[in-house]
């Protein structure tokens, strides 16, 4: 076959993007021409060499067997130029919700006109949890095709801590955009520092942000931009994995935390709830309880048989969860279309 995912941003492995690459490499060992085709780069990832990037262009859209839309974006220049082939809009996220978010004007139009042109077009839909599919199922009124969000068990791993903290340490996840709801993690790791002033707290972003977007106050260690066989370092170097987002496609870190073997403690965002179980591989936090998520996780920072039990309950969860599998069922969704 071949497949050709389209993607505006600049293919840093952050959020979804790792999802993308790593279905390209994966189909791409599998002996199917894949090509990632985007407005901002070309060339080879500098996270994935072997991926090919090539610069976007619409009137080659119908030559690929298979093309999927990272982005809602692309869906009327498919809807235009694309007559042959099978054509999905990929969703990592509930994009009504994050319209409506985003305060983006006409934003209910601009939606109604998504769903209109992915019926009118015949778009397949991709989604990566039940909830999700759930969500967009509701929302396009059509059944979107689940394939799993997975971790690669070869890069996460239990591993030699990077850095070890022997009084305790907590690993966040900055982004900022609203939903990643990043101050509800300063405001708990400000109370955690009252009273556990050795406590360390560490970070992970894109790029180092302004003072006046978080408090860096409170963060003893930034990771910017890591080295990919850096990560499982990273995770492991943690004693907790706190991710507070107010709602996600998946929330892929957490599972990656799990298969590092750290703790996890998150609030319920939705697509997590695939894989995590309040007080078997995790601690749920209230998204608007601050001193009952505090107290949760001093409770957690304080009892080592408990974190030594959600460990070994999260490495058993993440073996439902493995990227061969994911790419299993989206090679035989991909092959299940050309042939009808």
């Amino acid at each position: 076959m071949y497949i050709v995912y389209l993607a505006y941003m600049p293919l840093q492995i952050v959020g979804g993007n790792r999802v993308i690459f790593e279905q390209v490499r994966e189909l791409s060992k599998r002996k199917h021409r894949v090509e990632i085709w985007s407005e901002h780069c070309s060339g080879r990832s500098v996270f994935e060499p072997n991926v090919s990037i090539k610069k976007y262009n619409q009137a080659e859209l119908d030559i690929p067997d298979v093309v999927i839309a990272c982005d809602p974006g692309f869906i009327k220049p498919i809807k235009e130029f694309r007559k042959t082939g099978t054509s999905y809009l990929l969703l990592q996220h509930d994009f009504e919700w994050i319209i409506e978010q985003s305060r983006i004007p006409n934003g209910i139009e601009i939606f109604d006109e998504l769903k209109n042109d992915v019926l009118t077009a015949g778009i397949n839909i991709l989604t990566v949890s039940k909830w999700l599919t759930s969500k967009i199922a509701e929302q396009f009124e059509l059944k979107p095709t689940l394939i799993s969000n997975s971790v690669d068990t070869s890069l996460f791993k239990p591993s030699s801590p990077l850095i070890n903290n022997l009084d305790g340490s907590i690993l966040a996840i900055y982004d900022p955009q609203e939903w990643k709801n990043f101050t509800y993690t300063t405001d708990i790791i400000a109370r955690l520092k009252f009273n556990h002033p050795r406590l360390k707290f560490m970070t992970i972003s894109a790029t180092l942000p302004s003072v006046e977007d978080v408090n860096l106050s409170y963060v003893d260690t930034w990771f910017i931009n890591p080295r990919q066989d850096d990560l499982a370092k990273i995770y492991s170097s943690a004693d907790i994995f706190l991710s507070t987002s107010l709602k996600e496609g998946f929330s892929l870190p957490g599972l990656e935390a799990l298969a590092c073997a750290t703790s996890l403690v998150t609030t319920d965002n939705g697509g997590n709830r695939d894989y995590v179980k309040d007080g078997y591989n995790c601690v749920i936090l209230d998204q608007f309880d601050i001193e009952g998520s505090v107290k949760k996780m001093e409770e957690l920072l304080d009892n080592h048989a408990v974190k030594k039990l959600l460990i070994k309950n999260g490495l058993d969860t993440v073996k439902n969860y493995l990227l061969i599998n994911s790419i299993d069922a989206l090679e035989n969704t991909f092959l299940s279309t050309i042939k009808t």
